[in-house]
């Protein structure tokens, strides 16, 4: 079953949305037909040059990544590059299996709370 879900993000005093019909995690949303955010976001940065800086990465970034996920990883790679950032995707099985036995630790020993 396909659920009706608004995305949006609001910049400055200005909503931004995107009206699609999607289910399941924001991060696999498809990044097709992202063009009318962008436009509406363009019309409120304005024509500076970091505004066009940020259009045109956001633009690269979602007609050449495939999902939210990946073309968010894509901004804030790009973004961020030259600071030792590591972005992690988690939604990862593989992350998620791998972090088990700290997740087991912190239940069972609370070891965070030692730590802190």
């Amino acid at each position: 079953m396909t659920l009706p879900k608004l995305t949006f993000f609001n910049y400055r005093e200005h909503k931004i949305s995107w009206d699609i019909n999607s289910s399941g995690a924001v991060g696999e949303l498809k990044s097709e037909r992202f063009d009318q955010v962008i436009q509406s976001f363009q019309s409120v940065l304005g024509d500076s040059e970091n505004a066009q800086y940020l259009i045109n990465l956001f633009k690269k970034a979602y007609a050449q990544q495939e999902t939210l996920a990946d073309a968010t990883r894509y901004i804030v790679h790009e973004l961020f590059q030259d600071t030792g950032l590591v972005i992690l995707d988690a939604n990862s099985k593989k992350l998620k299996e791998t972090f088990i036995p700290h997740i087991e630790d912190e239940v069972f020993n609370q070891t965070a709370q030692k730590h802190v």
